[in-house]
């Protein structure tokens, strides 16, 4: 004869309990991950432009005889490459914008390369991005350097959107050369 002891086992309530439990815990792991993806890709973006912000100005100061002036929305310089080429002042400033310019978008929104960029061997860094330099009016010296790029999957470049569509991130440095 065998008896049953009370509480020996596990009920199906039990095991369902236990299953809703772990299951919200795995959902909530599973969120946490996808959220740290997506930080860890911004972060990526921001020290990108960062860098690429940093070497334009870096270009400004290394050739200093040229103002340099490039609009959000221009379209893509074309230049002669320098590296093997002897480049006056000027042409070496368009060569530093069109590289620039590549080394932010090489595509466009269809996603074909654009020529001076396979040209030049350069190859974008950031989704749907646009750079600016200015150079202030007031004090001549003075250079503004803006990259931006889209944090989402709005399919419309930065510097070409409306103020109803969603901003795009930006890094701005100034520098007095």
């Amino acid at each position: 004869m065998t008896i049953k002891t009370p509480g020996s086992g596990f009920s199906l309530v039990e095991l369902l309990v236990t299953m809703i439990i772990v299951s919200v815990g795995v959902l909530g792991v599973a969120s946490l991950q996808i959220r740290s993806l997506q930080q860890n890709r911004e972060a990526f973006f921001r020290a990108e432009a960062s860098y690429l912000a940093n070497g334009m100005m870096d270009r400004i100061r290394a050739n200093r005889q040229t103002v340099y002036s490039l609009a959000i929305a221009q379209a893509q310089i074309v230049a002669n490459s320098c590296v093997l080429l002897g480049c006056n002042s000027a042409q070496m400033a368009n060569y530093d914008m069109a590289q620039w310019q590549c080394s932010i978008r090489s595509v466009d929104v269809a996603g074909a390369t654009y020529p001076i960029c396979t040209q030049l061997g350069v190859t974008g860094a950031l989704p749907l991005g646009a750079g600016r330099v200015t150079q202030s009016a007031a004090t001549p010296l003075l250079y503004q350097v803006q990259v931006m790029w889209a944090a989402d999957s709005f399919a419309t470049l930065c510097g070409s959107r409306t103020v109803a569509q969603p901003a795009c991130q930006s890094i701005v440095i100034q520098s007095r050369l």
